[in-house]
């Protein structure tokens, strides 16, 4: 008999804190409605606080998609860095996978390094010039010896919106290092 009494005290002490608790909920959800219905200012502010911050945080975890650049007017308006993201998302949707941008101070004239649709470790150097300043040939020897220090084997790719000399285009042909010029990206991107 005994345990048959602990058995029930211990289930109405189970069912005694179930009803304590609602009766402290209901007690604080009503002191709440009051306190709102007697202070419809500052509720109506706090209200507009959490969502403001609701919004704030949505917005940061939703992706913005992204207007992709069609004209050399698009590309030339961009930061440098934001030229660099431009091609490596353009070239990501050409096939080529894990683009990241890796351009800034220290980059070692490789902005931009993935892997082709070959599966060929691929660096691209990207330079957003006005139409009139030419790349040349130091420009892509750097780029070549860069790239070449990071895989032997590597596609070295060099995109800029303005042009080459005559020299930066021999020395990129012999190579191996393909460019893109101004007029060419723009193709490239509308396609």
């Amino acid at each position: 008999m005994g345990s048959r009494r602990r058995r029930s005290s211990s289930g109405s002490a189970a069912a005694g804190c179930s009803t304590g608790a609602l009766v402290v909920v209901l007690g604080a959800g009503l002191l709440a409605w009051d306190w709102i219905v007697k202070n419809p200012v500052p509720t109506a502010i706090a209200i507009a606080v959490v969502a403001i911050l609701a919004i704030v945080w949505l917005k940061g975890r939703t992706p913005v998609p992204q207007v992709r650049v069609a004209t050399l007017e698009g590309f030339l308006a961009l930061t440098p860095s934001g030229f660099e993201h431009e091609t490596a998302a353009l070239f990501s949707t050409l096939g080529f996978t894990g683009m990241t941008v890796s351009g800034g101070a220290g980059d070692l004239s490789v902005d931009v390094f993935g892997t082709d649709p070959s599966g060929r470790p691929t660096f691209i150097q990207c330079k957003r010039y006005a139409p009139d300043r030419r790349i040349g040939s130091p420009e892509i020897q750097q780029l070549y010896g860069m790239a070449k220090l990071r895989a032997e084997n590597a596609r070295i790719i060099f995109v800029t919106t303005s042009g080459y000399t005559a020299a930066a285009l021999d020395i990129a042909r012999r190579a191996g290092v393909e460019t893109l010029d101004g007029a060419e990206l723009v193709d490239l991107a509308r396609r």
